[in-house]
């Protein structure tokens, strides 16, 4: 099953922090597997982030 997750990054700006929405398609078991690969993903990379919204996606299948 894939989740969509909305999340909240800070961008330094210079002149301060920015935050910006950007969504990640994870595949998880539920929807509190989802927002915790996405928070160990966004950890490793060290930046600021909230996750805002976790939602069952519609998507079926990702085809390579």
């Amino acid at each position: 099953m894939y989740y969509r997750v909305k999340v909240k990054v800070g961008v330094d700006t210079g002149k301060g922090v920015k935050y910006n929405s950007e969504y990640y398609l994870v595949e998880a078991q539920s929807v509190t597997d989802a927002e915790a690969t996405t928070v160990q993903d966004l950890t490793d990379d060290g930046i600021e982030f909230e996750v805002v919204e976790v939602k069952k996606s519609e998507i079926c299948k990702i085809l390579g």
